[in-house]
């Protein structure tokens, strides 16, 4: 493995620090040191019926152990329908969710761990035509590897 300057350290972290629009990410170990650039979540979930409310059980989150990621938005929705608001209605065991923004999320899993985990995220969805507020659990499997 190849040794870098201090300039170059310095300027690696100058570009890390610009790229990462002023957030700072805070690891407990040097191994994730090197992963300063967060990276996006593999989130993914479908709410068929909105209007129905109710549990969907199809969310899924993938994620590098040591690392966290995150997502800007959480989808996209179409139609008649725009998000109203998420919130994180139960933690995974292993980690942390956060909401980023108004719909994205961050994954932080405990340092160390590998496996599979659950959380759940309320989903408030807003129909245009009619202003109702309707909401969904989406119960998301997570796996870190």
């Amino acid at each position: 493995m190849r040794n870098f300057s201090n300039m170059t350290f310095a300027a690696f972290i100058a570009v890390a620090t610009f790229f990462s629009a002023g957030e700072t990410v805070f690891y407990s170990n040097s191994a994730a040191l090197a992963q300063s650039f967060e990276r996006d979540c593999n989130f993914r979930w479908r709410v068929r019926n909105p209007e129905k409310g109710g549990v969907v059980k199809n969310g899924r989150i993938s994620v590098k152990a040591d690392s966290s990621c995150k997502t800007n938005h959480i989808g996209w929705v179409g139609g008649d329908w725009t998000y109203q608001s998420i919130q994180i209605s139960k933690q995974p065991e292993n980690g942390k969710l956060t909401k980023v923004g108004s719909f994205g999320i961050r994954m932080v899993p405990k340092p160390g761990f590998k496996g599979r985990d659950r959380a759940d995220i309320k989903v408030n969805f807003r129909q245009v035509s009619t202003g109702k507020v309707y909401s969904t659990i989406v119960q998301t499997k997570i796996s870190v590897k």
